[in-house]
């Protein structure tokens, strides 16, 4: 009988990140990122599974690279 192996997963598999990670990108605190992330005026998408909240990498990095590069109102 084979064992069929689990492939790891790579960053680029994983779609969401956590508070933390959050934290991390952004150079903030934890709490700060909570309080961020569960704020009515939070610019990206947040999921909340149970206790955790999940931030999808796509809607994160679509806010994060909009500050970096906002658009001219010309």
């Amino acid at each position: 009988m084979n064992a069929e192996t689990v492939p790891e997963e790579t960053e680029a598999d994983i779609k969401f990140y956590t508070v933390q990670e959050i934290a991390d990108i952004m150079g903030i605190g934890k709490s700060l990122a909570y309080q961020f992330v569960t704020s009515d005026k939070c610019p990206f998408t947040v999921l909340k599974l149970g206790k955790r909240y999940c931030i999808p990498k796509n809607s994160f990095y679509q806010w994060y690279d909009e500050l970096a590069n906002p658009k001219s109102s010309k």
